[in-house]
């Protein structure tokens, strides 16, 4: 059993999405950080593990074994009102990474006293760094969409602390990062305010190599990296030196660095291929970009906001009332024009969800939209051809050489396509049966 608990953890550490609960809940100090094939995984020391098993209990891939049912509105999640809003301070409008929602909400809760504390992630040189914090300038260069594995509960502990003294947390997360902390904080749930971020996926650090090799052919080593804001869509900010030991930063448009890699998710971790929950379910309240015909040419920043809690209904629709905040109404349909491939993504890789997952049976995906032989042949191939890509470049690290290549460039970049086109349809499809109310959602 001892033996079986450590192979767990190394299998589960093939899948992780770097959320770093098991860094900082591990009571011995057994898992830590380690580089490997250019990325950063965690790692079990076995002479430290007692095989208590905790890690692989907080582990948000273990939520798979935990799903009883599949469908639409499972994947959605309870919704109390859809908005579209912008913060009316421009100055944080133009720096978040989508209309600056998060910042304000955060900013107005600490100025009410409504919470004592925030947790916030920002860049420290390459790897995002998470803290626990009061002040505001630290939540304002905290704005930005940070797409690197950040393990930002490494200080949980810390998180832990200043809810036993009572302090009162605003969290700002991923979906996996939310499932961790509501099921290790489910006896003060009235402490913790969660404001979650809609999710396709982290992506590994490998990926700088291509980065380089694509936009800073110059580079001799990169010194920091920024998130992405300034605007709408926005920016990569990226600090390097050359070779001639000169320091330059080169902004890096958002089109341009969520390449045909990051749309097939083949710089992504497994465990991102396998998520169920992009639209951060168990959140008070979870925002994304407002991807939506009406703000296309937009070049400030609007945000959808998906409230899930009477208590940030209550909020946000004070902070509206006060200026703080420019809110339009919204539909669920407006939010799956918005953001609903999310929901798609997880019914495109549902062959590949069941191949690691034998509990989810057959019946229950179809649950989530009835396929077609040529759906579940298309969504078979791309979970397939994906898994396999993502899996020979993760352990060989010549193969990242080809995939950077022109013609295989271009053959990746026909699937995207097809997979564009597979989804736009099963979307539509979508919206056409919630306007039949075929999906009880509110």
């Amino acid at each position: 059993m001892d033996r079986q608990i450590i192979k767990n953890v190394l299998d589960l550490r093939k899948l992780c999405v770097g959320c770093g609960a098991c860094i900082s809940l591990c009571p011995h100090n057994a898992v830590y950080l380690k580089f490997e094939n250019d990325d950063v995984v965690p790692w079990v020391d076995e002479k430290r593990c007692i095989k208590c098993g905790i890690c692989i209990s907080f582990c948000p891939i273990t939520q798979l074994y935990q799903v009883k049912e599949l469908s639409i509105p499972v994947l959605i999640g309870k919704v109390k009102a859809v908005f579209f809003g912008y913060s009316s301070n421009s100055y944080i409008r133009y720096h978040g990474a989508s209309g600056g929602i998060a910042t304000c909400l955060l900013l107005y809760m600490l100025d009410k006293g409504i919470v004592d504390k925030v947790l916030v992630t920002r860049f420290s040189r390459l790897l995002p760094k998470s803290e626990i914090t009061n002040n505001k300038e630290v939540i304002l260069d905290a704005q930005g969409s940070i797409y690197f594995k950040g393990f930002t509960l490494t200080n949980l502990r810390l998180l832990m602390d200043e809810v036993k003294k009572g302090k009162r947390v605003a969290i700002v997360g991923l979906p996996c990062q939310i499932h961790v902390l509501r099921k290790l904080f489910r006896k003060k749930l009235d402490y913790i305010l969660f404001i979650g971020l809609v999710c396709n996926h982290v992506i590994d650090l490998w990926y700088l190599e291509y980065v380089v090799m694509r936009f800073l052919k110059n580079s001799r080593r990169i010194l920091h990296l920024k998130p992405r804001r300034n605007g709408w869509p926005g920016s990569i900010n990226i600090i390097f030196e050359d070779f001639s030991g000169h320091v330059i930063e080169k902004k890096i448009p958002l089109i341009s660095f969520w390449s045909y890699l990051c749309k097939l998710g083949v710089n992504a971790p497994l465990g991102c291929f396998l998520c169920l929950d992009h639209l951060a379910t168990e959140a008070d309240v979870v925002l994304g970009d407002g991807w939506h015909p009406k703000f296309y040419g937009n070049k400030d920043g609007v945000s959808l906001i998906i409230v899930r809690s009477e208590r940030l209904l209550e909020l946000i629709k004070e902070c509206d009332n006060q200026g703080v905040l420019h809110l339009f109404p919204a539909s669920i349909s407006d939010m799956l024009l918005a953001q609903g491939y999310h929901i798609i993504n997880t019914i495109l890789y549902m062959p590949l969800i069941n191949m690691y997952k034998p509990l989810l049976l057959e019946s229950q995906s179809q649950n989530l939209i009835r396929y077609s032989t040529a759906t579940w042949t298309i969504s078979f191939f791309i979970s397939l051809f994906s898994i396999c890509i993502k899996r020979l470049i993760s352990v060989h690290k010549s193969l990242r050489k080809i995939i950077y290549t022109p013609s295989v460039a271009i053959l990746l970049s026909l699937v995207n396509k097809l997979i564009y086109l597979e989804a736009r349809k099963m979307r539509n499809k979508l919206i056409f049966n919630l306007s039949r109310n075929d999906y009880n959602i509110f």
